[in-house]
């Protein structure tokens, strides 16, 4: 019970009681007053003693009520009727009797006086009394009474208030009093109940603190003896004053044996302490000391720990010491030690990374290997943390790790990771052991960059292989059919460009021949893409100006593209020269200006640029393939549709084509990277979808100056001549069209169908021959062999060849064509006529 209630709970009590007495006395104070209105007016005692009859009876009743009630609200309730009847009484006694100034006014003083001053009620107990007294004497007056004498009606109000407020306020300060008392009373209670339980307590706990000393030192006795490790316990001078039974067993003596024996002579069988005794050390400084040692008078590897003994004021009085037999743990150490030695060793001289990750993801161990594989050091590995490298959380190794600790083994195959120190960038397989007893993750990493570099290569060579085995088909193909189909597209051609010079005139056939002519040189730009993508197609280098190459072909692009597709053409001029083969050229052009029409099927514009530029090192290094050097750039941009990446990966793979079937070979694009790759060039493309596509052709640039015969040759002039001209090749409209060419210019032509044929027409002597003009592969005697013969025999003899492709039979008589020219199939009357006029006039 807090104090406020107890002084609360007496403040009721009081109240209560002093109720009861008030209601028994204050109805023996009526009947008593009664004697005096005998006295004073016995002409009223009859009246008033009827009253006071009633109010005494009244409060008698009340008194008994209130000794019956234990609820203080009603108590108090009850107190306020009685005090309340007593006013009204006495207020009625007043107005009976002379009214405001009768001297009856006496009573109702005493009656403020007595329930304020006397009862020890609560504060508003007295307060809601003394308003109602007050008001009860008050309102009959100014009601129903004529106030003759107003000095005397506001003394008198003035009298009863004072005499109110001052029983209040004496009533306040009292109650201030007996709470204190009260308080006082509670405070002296409570502090003997404390100090009786306190006491109480104290004893049961000393009962009981005696009780636990004697477990205690029973406990302290059994522990004593109990612990494995050999203690003794010495003075100041090294004595053994107690020993535990396992230092009984350790040094074969029992208790009685030890009295007075130094530790030393028990402990060593010495007559002194040994070097380095942590006796020695810690009564030196007063501080516990550990040493180890063989010990020969034990046969045994023990552990001497000392502590120093402190009385209550903190001075040394002794030692304790404590014993280890520690022979079978020192075995196992060095046991330990040298399966760590062999499994650091193994570890070391792992071919795969191995590293150990804790809890925290922290790295506690790292092998050789690992840090070669991270391209870091041990310093800048052991202490990372894993778990939060940005590159471990993107590829999940994170999260595996995580799952790891959690038992679940992983393994990770071929990731590619750039290590966070030093950037080394490397292909790797990772797997995860959980270690659950050693609460870590054992990670083995195998660094498969160069195994699988090798596999990428080998599949990149198993690829290349298939490549050259598919482009040495295509060429087999390509030769297999260049011969007889050129021959056959020479008399087409020639027959027909013969057809057109002598009857150009007339509309009507040159319509027809035109026709045919096209299509001829279509076959044979088809044929001519067959031999340019395997390569075997001869290349005739030579300086040009490539603006010219681009401008000489403008028409016919303009005839390939469409009307729907507009033609720009941006060039720099002047431009560096190139050493290149004009119609190589020509053919590159025509290929991406098909390819533009293509990705252009509503309509564009196809924009040709040329420049020049300089490969750096800075460019061959984000370039692979480039070389360093000045180029003269072809670019070529249009408006199509554009490529995604891995659409770019694949253009410039042979018979990749995104045409319908029958509307693409997948050559076009193929030769024109074997084209530019044949004159050490460079290719880029740059496309995206719905953005069009750009290709950018290298070619590398000289200081060399075009001929002004270059530039001045007549591409449509047929020169000729009186000079003698052995023409040898196996198809007979072939050669009737070469004799038709050469024979109206003048020359004097021998035809021969074979090597064997020319051979026994050259060694008739009737005729000279200026120059041998024949084919390379024939039947027998190829051209080559034939040229050989021929030149051993004549050295001043002119040789020209003629042939659809380059095969090994070629480029193996090097020596011999270095000093020849040759002529490309399929063959055309102006070429036959320019190159023999120029070879006879070299």
């Amino acid at each position: 019970m807090i104090k406020k209630d107890h002084i609360a709970k007496k403040l009721d009590s009081l109240s209560r009681e002093w109720i009861i007495n008030a209601s028994l006395a204050g109805a023996g104070i009526f009947l008593f007053i009664a004697v005096l209105d005998l006295v004073a007016t016995p002409e009223n005692f009859r009246h008033f003693f009827a009253y006071r009859i009633i109010i005494a009876a009244f409060l008698i009743l009340l008194w008994a009520i209130v000794r019956k009630i234990e609820n203080m609200r009603y108590v108090y309730l009850l107190g306020h009727v009685g005090v309340f009847a007593s006013a009204i009484t006495i207020e009625l006694m007043i107005l009976g009797f002379g009214g405001h100034q009768s001297s009856y006014y006496a009573g109702l003083i005493l009656l403020v006086v007595c329930v304020l001053a006397f009862i020890p009620a609560k504060l508003l107990f007295h307060a809601v009394n003394a308003v109602g007294i007050y008001l009860i004497y008050l309102l009959p007056i100014v009601a129903k009474e004529e106030i003759v004498d107003m000095k005397y009606f506001f003394t008198s109000n003035f009298f009863l208030l004072m005499i109110i407020g001052v029983s209040v306020t004496l009533r306040y300060l009292r109650n201030k009093s007996l709470e204190d008392q009260l308080g006082n009373e509670f405070d002296l209670e409570m502090h003997k109940h404390n100090l009786e339980q306190l006491i109480d307590e104290r004893t049961a706990d000393l009962s009981d603190a005696l009780d636990r000393i004697k477990e205690v030192r029973d406990e302290w006795e059994e522990t004593f003896n109990t612990i494995n490790e050999a203690i003794t316990i010495h003075d100041m001078d090294f004595n053994i004053t107690r020993a535990n039974k396992a230092a009984e067993e350790l040094l074969g003596k029992s208790s009685p044996d030890f009295a007075s024996m130094k530790c030393f002579k028990s402990y060593h069988g010495a007559d002194a302490p040994p070097d380095n005794c942590p006796s020695c050390k810690s009564l030196e400084t007063g501080e516990p000391s550990m040493f180890e040692i063989y010990e020969p008078h034990l046969n045994k590897h023990i552990e001497v720990k000392a502590l120093p003994r402190h009385d209550s004021e903190g001075n040394l009085i002794g030692l304790v010491h404590v014993v280890r037999d520690i022979s079978e743990r020192r075995s196992a150490e060095e046991n330990l030690m040298k399966a760590n030695i062999m499994t650091n060793n193994i570890l070391e001289m792992a071919p795969f990374g191995v590293y150990v990750v804790n809890r925290d993801g922290r790295i506690a161990y790292v092998n050789q290997a690992m840090l070669e594989i991270s391209g870091t050091d041990s310093q800048h590995f052991i202490g990372v943390n894993v778990l939060e490298l940005e590159s471990y959380k993107e590829m999940g190794i994170s999260d595996r790790i995580k799952e790891a600790f959690s038992g679940k083994q992983f393994r990770m195959d071929s990731v590619e990771y750039t290590s966070y120190y030093g950037k080394k960038k490397s292909v790797r397989n990772i797997i995860g052991i959980p270690m659950e007893k050693l609460d870590q993750v054992l990670i083995f990493v195998e660094d498969i960059t160069d195994l699988k570099k090798a596999y990428e290569d080998r599949q990149e060579l198993q690829l290349q292989l298939l490549q050259t085995q598919k482009i040495e088909s295509v060429g087999r193909l390509a030769g297999g059919i260049a011969h007889d189909f050129n021959n056959i597209l020479s008399s087409i051609i020639g027959f027909s460009e013969l057809a057109l010079r002598k009857h150009g005139t007339n509309p009507d056939i040159y319509e027809s021949l035109s026709i045919v002519l096209q299509s001829g040189e279509r076959a044979a730009e088809l044929t001519s893409q067959l031999l340019a993508y395997s390569r075997k197609q001869i290349l005739e280098i030579k300086a040009i100006d490539l603006n010219s190459v681009v401008e000489n072909m403008s028409k016919m692009l303009n005839r390939t593209i469409g009307e729907n597709i507009s033609l720009h053409f941006n060039k720099k001029v002047p431009l560096k020269t190139i050493m290149a083969d004009p119609g190589q050229m020509e053919q590159v052009l025509l290929n991406l200006a098909i390819n533009a029409r293509d990705a252009m099927a509503g309509g564009g514009r196809l924009i040709i640029e040329t420049s020049e530029v300089e490969f750096d090192d800075d460019f061959v290094k984000m370039n692979e393939g480039s070389v360093k050097g000045s180029y003269v750039l072809l670019k070529v941009t249009d408006s199509g549709a554009g490529m995604p990446d891995e659409l770019m990966e694949k253009i410039f793979e042979p018979f990749f084509t995104t045409k319908e079937t029958g509307k693409g070979t997948g050559l076009g694009l193929s030769m024109v990277y074997g084209i530019v790759k044949q004159h050490n060039g460079y290719i880029k493309v740059e496309s995206e979808p719905g953005k069009g596509s750009t290709f950018l052709l290298y070619i590398p640039s000289v200081e060399d100056d075009i001929s002004e015969a270059e530039k001045e040759k007549d591409h449509d002039s047929m020169p000729g001549g009186n000079e003698t001209v052995l023409v040898v090749e196996d198809d007979d409209l072939t050669r009737k069209m070469i004799n038709d060419t050469l024979e109206p210019l003048g020359y004097v032509v021998i035809n021969a169908r074979d090597g064997e044929e020319a051979l026994e027409k050259y060694l008739d002597k009737n005729k000279k021959v200026d120059l041998l003009l024949t084919d390379v592969v024939m039947p027998g005697i190829s051209g080559l062999d034939l040229a050989e013969r021929i030149n051993k025999t004549d050295k001043e003899i002119k040789i020209i060849f003629m042939t659809g492709y380059a095969d090994k039979s070629i480029t193996s008589k090097s020596e011999l064509i270095s000093s020849s020219d040759m002529v490309l199939k399929p063959l055309r009357p102006g070429v036959i006529a320019r190159k023999i006029r120029e070879v006879l006039d070299r």
